[in-house]
């Protein structure tokens, strides 16, 4: 009989410790609640963010009840939506980081719902907040690495000449610029007049002031990227103000029209070397980004071959690049330039059968 109490004591006393395993509102507060992606109320304080919704609990009866708000419905002054913050719930920033308000560079505060001001961005001289920084249009087009840029190449390449008036390589070449900022910008064309390697001989062609949204256009002197002749007429073959390299050439006896040739006995269609590398390219600058392009010829007016190019930037182009073309063949003729004398009106390149 005494065993056998013993034996119901020492189960009771089991049974009223629970074997030591921790209450069910233990378990509660200990375990997260965040399951399986989702959102569960273990304890009246629990609170989380799944994606951009902020969850709380409330008493519901003997239960807990989750109540959601999504913090993306509520839009900053800038219309950008609130955040979902652990620990905060919705907030306008993120506690401590520097963000962007307008122009303005700001620092969020602890909160996460309100900021102070750092720096308000000039834009009048190209100033922009970029990450909670104000940063040079510029500069931010180098890191953004866009065809919007402040510095571009251009070339007057080749096209075809065939004589008797169809020369599209001597119609007007020319670069456009459009202004997508809301500030006018000053765009300057120059040339190196220097031969490649040698130090450079910089000459300003144009300058033009560019609106806002507004776009120019430059009608540039003939600049073949080969050193074709620039054909640009001069008055008698004492005349010196023809481009470096070119002399000034002209009809028989010396007598007009004169033009400016590669030399005596070019022709003026296409006469370079097809193959080179001259400083003769366009450089084009604006104090803020711009966008920038080139015909050769502008308008297909009286020819019947013409391109035109989306001109990248310096702050985007690289070092390799693969080029797929096509050979031309437009101007390409197989006739023999020794037995016909015509054939450099028709075979624009006589060293190769096509």
């Amino acid at each position: 009989m005494l065993q056998r109490a013993s034996f119901l004591l020492s189960l009771s006393l089991v049974v009223a410790c629970g074997g030591g395993g921790p209450t069910r509102s233990d378990a509660a507060i200990d375990a997260s609640p965040f399951v399986d992606g989702g959102f569960v109320c273990r304890t009246i304080d629990s609170t989380g963010c799944v994606g951009s919704v902020w969850h709380t609990c409330i008493e519901d009866g003997e239960f807990l009840s989750t109540v959601t708000r999504d913090c993306a419905e509520t839009r900053d002054p800038m219309d950008n939506p609130y955040l979902c913050l652990n620990g905060i719930g919705c907030a306008l920033c993120s506690p401590n980081r520097q963000f962007c308000v307008g122009n303005d560079a700001v620092l969020c505060d602890e909160t996460g719902n309100g900021y102070d001001l750092l720096e308000e961005c000039d834009l009048d001289s190209g100033e922009v907040c970029r990450d909670g920084e104000c940063r040079n249009l510029c500069d931010v087009a180098i890191e953004d690495k866009s065809y919007q840029g402040c510095e571009f190449y251009a070339a007057d390449l080749d096209n075809a000449s065939l004589g008797r008036g169809r020369d599209a390589s001597a119609q007007q070449y020319s670069i456009v610029v459009s202004n997508p900022s809301p500030l006018a910008t000053e765009v300057v064309i120059e040339v190196n007049d220097a031969a490649y390697g040698d130090e450079p001989v910089l000459r300003e062609v144009e300058r033009i002031l560019v609106l806002p949204g507004d776009l120019e256009t430059f009608d540039l002197p003939r600049r073949e990227v080969d050193g074709s002749s620039s054909n640009r007429t001069c008055a008698n073959p004492s005349d010196t103000n023809c481009p470096v390299g070119e002399s000034c050439v002209c009809g028989s006896a010396g007598a007009p029209p004169c033009f400016c040739r590669v030399s005596m006995t070019a022709t003026g269609m296409n006469d370079g070397t097809h193959t080179a590398l001259t400083s003769q390219a366009y450089r084009v600058r604006s104090q803020f980004p711009i966008i920038a392009y080139q015909f050769n010829p502008l308008t297909n007016a009286g020819v019947f071959s013409n391109d035109a190019s989306l001109l990248i930037p310096t702050s985007a182009t690289g070092t390799s690049y693969t080029v797929v073309g096509w050979p031309q063949t437009i101007a390409d003729g197989d006739c023999d330039p020794v037995t016909d004398p015509r054939c450099a009106d028709v075979d624009f390149d006589t060293s190769r059968d096509d």
